[in-house]
């Protein structure tokens, strides 16, 4: 069965140490994930920000078997 997807919020943007404490992941994990399949903004000293629904619908391609 899948692992349902973390408490993040369509309407929040998110850092990617938020996005990573809510994956259970590392944030070099997050970071990476987030630039190879999200539209982010850079805020500089290697800090990104994503919406939480951009993030959400890039897990759900990732995990879409028909992609």
């Amino acid at each position: 069965m899948a692992k349902a997807l973390p408490p993040i919020n369509d309407n929040s943007v998110y850092t990617q140490k938020q996005i990573a404490q809510a994956m259970d992941r590392s944030e070099r994990w997050a970071k990476e994930f987030i630039r190879a399949n999200v539209a982010f903004a850079d805020l500089g000293n290697g800090l990104l920000a994503v919406s939480g629904r951009l993030f959400r619908e890039a897990i759900e391609r990732m995990s879409d078997p028909n992609n």
